[in-house]
């Protein structure tokens, strides 16, 4: 049995950059293009087969970075296949990544508020960022 702490200094290793390159590349990719097959996402990084895509991609899998969604056909090989993602936490973590330090705090504090269903609160916080958004 594996430790807690053993999982947790495997967790924090995966966020520095523990990542071989190829395998970052590849979970790059995936992020930033859903739903590809094994084929598209091997034809959209430039690989001539999938053999050099496919064993970082059940790498990332593993790990928890990348999940399978469902099958349809393949633009590159015309078969049915299974199409990646990168995994929620993996999609979040990316898109707080992005955010400046007062936007991350104000989406804690919207959490917050929704975590500890303090409607008004969080109605009327909602309403002040989308003030600030121009949404």
């Amino acid at each position: 049995m594996i430790q807690d702490t053993s999982k947790q200094c495997y967790k924090d290793l995966l966020d520095s950059d523990v990542l071989s390159h190829l395998q970052r590349e590849v979970f790059e990719y995936i992020l930033d293009n859903p739903g590809l097959t094994d084929g598209e996402i091997s034809h959209g990084l430039g690989f001539d087969d999938n053999n050099q895509e496919r064993p970082r991609r059940f790498e990332l899998v593993d790990l928890g970075w990348v999940v399978s969604g469902e099958s349809r056909v393949c633009s590159v090989s015309g078969k049915t296949c299974l199409v990646w993602s990168a995994s929620e936490f993996q999609v979040i973590k990316k898109g707080l990544e992005c955010l400046s330090m007062v936007q991350v705090e104000k989406v804690k504090k919207l959490l917050r508020l929704a975590n500890g269903f303090q409607r008004n609160k969080f109605s009327g916080f909602l309403k002040e960022l989308e003030g600030e958004s121009g949404l």
